[in-house]
């Protein structure tokens, strides 16, 4: 498909941790082996709106196309529009911290953050992995960059925006899941067992508030 640039729409269900399928359906490694295929489009749409938006989306887009997501949607963030490019979307505008979430998953974790830390970061909906929207990366005046991924870090998304600002002087965290499979359970637990632990990623939000002048 890739290789002959085919305009098809490849939908990943079960796209992170997927809970109690066991070790062989946790769907934590597709973003980082797509991001090493030439040609392919890699989307994680925020809630189910922008997942149908994005369906509509590939029915114009005339090149490879894949889109994951996880096996439940059940938030709505009330702020898809109709994808017309390959853009982010900034949810909530803050200062200092920039916090750059792929999918639903990290998304609703990132709000949680703000809301317990009351640390007013800037929150984007990085809703295509690849092309990375540099424009919108190059625009971001925060000095701190924080990354969160339903995703293994080894090859994901916030290896590609750490090498984007490498020769920077901002600051990338990112946050994801080990270099492991990921056994049966619950995917709340598991999230936190394996790297999106929500006490952990509070912990550096308030402290690069406190570093901060």
């Amino acid at each position: 498909i890739c290789a002959q640039d085919a305009p098809v729409t490849i939908c990943i269900d079960r796209g992170g941790v997927s809970g109690r399928d066991g070790a062989t359906h946790q769907g934590v490694f597709d973003l980082s082996f797509l991001r090493s295929i030439p040609n392919v489009t890699v989307a994680s749409p925020a809630d189910g709106r922008e997942l149908e938006y994005l369906l509509d989306f590939s029915l114009r887009y005339p090149h490879p196309l894949a889109i994951r997501y996880p096996r439940t949607a059940q938030e709505d963030f009330g702020k898809s529009q109709p994808i017309t490019e390959l853009n982010w979307q900034i949810f909530e505008q803050g200062k200092d911290i920039a916090v750059l979430a792929v999918g639903e998953r990290a998304i609703s974790l990132a709000y949680r953050i703000r809301s317990i830390t009351n640390v007013p970061f800037t929150l984007v909906n990085a809703r295509f992995v690849k092309p990375l929207d540099e424009k919108l990366l190059l625009s971001l005046t925060e000095r701190v960059v924080v990354t969160i991924e339903d995703n293994v870090l080894c090859g994901g998304f916030g290896e590609s925006v750490s090498a984007f600002y490498s020769q920077t002087d901002k600051t990338v965290q990112s946050f994801g899941y080990a270099d492991a499979f990921i056994p049966h359970g619950d995917v709340s637990e598991l999230m936190q067992a394996y790297g999106l632990n929500e006490a952990e990623i509070c912990e550096y939000i308030e402290y690069v508030k406190r570093s901060l002048p």
